[in-house]
Formats: structure tokens, sequence, C-alpha cells
């Protein structure tokens, strides 16, 4: 959620602002002496005994950068493969800002004595940005620690929403609720996910699948590639932030924008959707979220729907977890909205325990763990016609594609075409395709397609090429406030 939070340390005269943007956190203070800017660094140091090297800790949920919007965190974790010797392992939450105070609490091992993984679970009351730190111990007195950063923008429910609101003492000229008044009414409060393509980040890396699929694109069909298999097992990317100027007003503070030109849309749209729409809180997360089934209420039950709202931007690939939480996310009653073409394209897995992904089918290759090879295009093919009600349009970036009726100005990009009866047609863009492709004759359109309870629309075109067109954002706001 974007906001901004003062605290008044009338002992220390010291004001924190928190600029809350799921992954994207900063904390900056201001005191007499002037500001600072403080990233995720641990509380602690690791600890430096010789022991240390083989007594590892990780933290596998909360993933780091999530945002969780239950009161109770569940955090799992693993140990090293010198569990045995390990005595214990203690775990807790800390609020920014950070008040000196380590509440460890025992965490659980997996079996009497077995803490090659463990779990606990730490309840929160407050919203806000929070730090897990997990220690562990061996029997000769030996430690190291572990730190992760998550977000809780709001607790589930009305009766937490209403909390968080008053917890956060959110700014009357700040743009979290678009600069109005608190809700008088909690029925108006209604609340926006747009989703980080962390996944796809990924997969467009250095060294990642597309240099594979460049080296090997002329590989026969049926023939086993074998070599460069660590492209297609990426480390998961992490952006970095510009430092804000040093003599900006803190009442005044605007959204950091990721170092990545790539990302900086996704600040825009944010910001431009908390200042059109009243008493909207609008949250940016992960793909890793999805995964984890952090926009359902509870992540063990999928029944409720954290969010009304979720804006995909370009979620080419996807694990086969979030797509079955994306489908469930709708048919509960949730509505998504796609801003780009080329959604759903490929599927991954997801490995938390190192923080990388793998490619396992889709966009002409599978891969099984020893050998890749040529295989279908479309991972969802069917699937995604039923439900999201399009495909992907199959075709180059420099294809001489036009359109008739082009209200955006947009040039071609990625788009995808109609491909389900009952999509209504809200704009046709008359795309002009060339001969030889396949598809021809299809429509590039934006629609929506109602699902179950819930409902789809496409943009069907690239759509955060259009962020800072007018004409666009216009239409885009009308899209927004009719699914919320």
């Amino acid at each position: 959620m974007l906001k901004i939070v003062l605290e008044d340390l009338s002992t220390t005269k010291t004001f924190f602002a928190i600029l809350s943007i799921s992954a994207f956190t900063i904390m900056i203070g201001i005191s007499n002496s002037g500001m600072a800017l403080s990233s995720s660094s641990s509380l602690f140091t690791d600890n430096k005994d010789i022991h240390k090297v083989h007594l590892s800790i990780n933290i596998i949920d909360p993933a780091r950068d999530s945002t969780i919007t239950s009161n109770v965190i569940l955090v799992n974790g693993t140990t090293s493969d010198d569990a045995n010797r390990v005595q214990r392992v203690e775990v807790f939450a800390h609020l920014y800002p950070f008040r000196d105070t380590f509440n460890f609490k025992p965490a659980k091992p997996i079996s009497e004595g077995n803490w090659s993984k463990w779990s606990i679970s730490i309840p929160v009351n407050t919203s806000g940005i929070y730090g897990v730190l997990a220690r562990v111990s061996d029997n000769a007195g030996a430690q190291n620690s572990t730190e992760v950063r998550f977000s809780v923008p709001f607790f589930s429910g009305q009766a937490g929403i209403q909390r968080s609101l008053s917890n956060a003492r959110v700014l009357a000229n700040s743009t979290a609720l678009g600069g109005s008044a608190l809700p008088s009414s909690l029925s108006q409060i209604r609340k926006i996910a747009i989703v980080v393509p962390t996944f796809t980040e990924t997969a467009y890396s250095p060294h990642a699948f597309y240099t594979f699929y460049n080296k090997y694109g002329s590989t026969p069909i049926q023939k086993d590639v074998k070599t460069d298999l660590d492209m297609l097992n990426p480390p998961i990317q992490f952006g970095t932030y510009i430092r804000p100027p040093g003599n900006k007003d803190v009442a005044n503070l605007s959204l950091l924008a990721p170092a990545d030109p790539d990302d900086r849309f996704i600040i825009i749209l944010a910001e431009h959707l908390q200042k059109i729409i009243p008493h909207v809180l609008v949250t940016i997360i992960r793909d890793e979220d999805i995964h984890n089934g952090y926009i359902f209420t509870s992540n063990m039950s999928h029944t409720k729907n954290a969010y009304d709202l979720l804006i995909l931007t370009h979620d080419e690939y996807a694990t086969q977890t979030m797509y079955d939480n994306y489908k469930r996310f709708v048919s509960n009653g949730g509505n998504i909205l796609a801003l780009d073409g080329n959604i759903f394209y490929a599927e991954i897995k997801y490995n938390k325990n190192n923080n990388t992904i793998t490619f396992l089918k889709g966009h002409s290759w599978q891969f099984d763990g020893n050998s890749a090879k040529r295989d279908i295009r479309e991972r969802w093919f069917n699937q995604n016609s039923e439900w999201v009600g399009s495909n992907f349009l199959e075709s180059d970036i420099k294809d001489n594609i036009t359109f008739k009726n082009n209200p955006f100005n947009y040039t071609h990009f990625e788009e995808n075409f109609v491909n389900n009866p009952n999509d209504k047609i809200l704009i046709n863009y008359g795309a002009v395709i060339p001969k030889q492709n396949p598809f021809q004759i299809a429509t590039v359109a934006t629609y929506e397609l109602d699902f179950l309870k819930g409902k789809v629309i496409m943009i069907g075109l690239y759509g955060q090429k259009l962020v800072n067109n007018e004409t666009f954002l216009r239409f885009l706001d009308s899209l927004v406030l009719k699914l919320v």
C-alpha cells in the first residue's frame, strides 16, 4: 500500500517516514542532523564464530519482500546440514521503526531433535513493514542469524482494514487515499493489487531463459539439449532503488522509482489510481505472493479473496500454483485486469529454498531437469481461452501489424487475440495482420469476460507502454472504476 506514516518519538525528536510498496520499502529517518536513508540491512551482523560456515539458517516463508494481509504470519525455515547439532531456533518479528526489543520465541523442529526444517506462527496486530529475524544456536554455543522483510498493508476483513487505517495515521495531504479523509463507511474501501512480474523479469535477466532460446533457437524437434542448462535455473531478481534528494520535504515525499526503468510504469500507475479513485487501497505485490496464496484471506483456505482487483502486467511466466490461484481468485468473485498481452505463456517452477526459478514448459520448449527439447508454444492455450478469454497473438515485435481503430496511437509490440465466444468486446482495434501469420484474421480487442463469480478484462494491447497516454489512462480509469 502506498502510504506515509509519521511517528513522533518525542524523547528523541526523530521522525520516520515509511513508504510501503510491497517489495519497494524505504525507511527515512529525520532528526536534527538531517536525513538518512536505511535499506534492508539486517539488525545484526552475522556471528563470526569459526563454526558459522557450518551453521547456516534460512527463512523460506515469508519470502523476501512479501505482502501479507493476515494477522498471523507463518514462518518456515531450514538450518544447515549440520542440523543434528542444532540446539534451538528462535524467531521474532519486529515492526519498523525498530524499538530495540528482542522478544525471541522458540520455533518448532520438523521432528524431535531434527532442525533441518522448522516453523513458528507469529501474530501481528499493526499494519506496516516488518522484519522477521531467525537465530540458530548449536550445542557449542555458536550462533548465526538471518532476516527477511515483509509488508502488512492491511488485515483481511473489514475490522482489520479499519484498524489498519487507524494505525497508519495517514497524512491528510498524502496520496494514500486520494487526498481525501478516511472513509466513514467500511463498505467504501476497495483494495487493488498491482502484480510485479518478478518471475518474468527473472526469465529476461542476463544468462537466463532468453540467452538459452537465442543460442539453441535452431535446434531440431526431439533433439535433446544437455548443455547450458544453468540458464534455465536463474536466480530471482530484486531491484535496487534511487536515493531521494537530501533536501526533499518529508510531507511531500513521492514514491521512489526502481532503478530498473522497466518497472517505473508500475509506480506511475499506482500513484495515478490512488489519486483518481477515492477510498482505494493500492498495494504492489510480487509473483511470489500469488504463488504463496497471499491474495486470499488465508493461505490455507482459498475461499475468500483479500483484494477486489488484481492488475496484471507482463505475467508471461507462471507456476502451476500461481495459475490455479489466479483462476480461483476470479472464481471466488474477484476481478482481474490484464494490462499487457502475452500472459500465462510458459510454466516455471519456483524454488523457495534458493530463490530461483526453473523453466518447465512453453515458449516452444520443455525441460525435465536433465535435458531440454522443442515443444508447444503456449502452455495453457485451451485453459486461457476458457477463462481468460484470449491467447497470445504469435508474432515478431518487428512484424508490420497495424490498427485501423487506434485511439491511443499504439504501436505493435505484443498483443492477445479474442478466443472465446462469450467475450464482450469493448474496443475492437481493427488489427491488420500480415497474411503469412496463421492468426491473420484474429481480432485484437479490449474485452471483458465473466467467469463464474468474477470477471476478467483484457486490454489486448501491451498496455504498460500507454501509461503516459492521457486518453488511455481515462479509458483505464473507467474500467477500474467499473471493477471496484
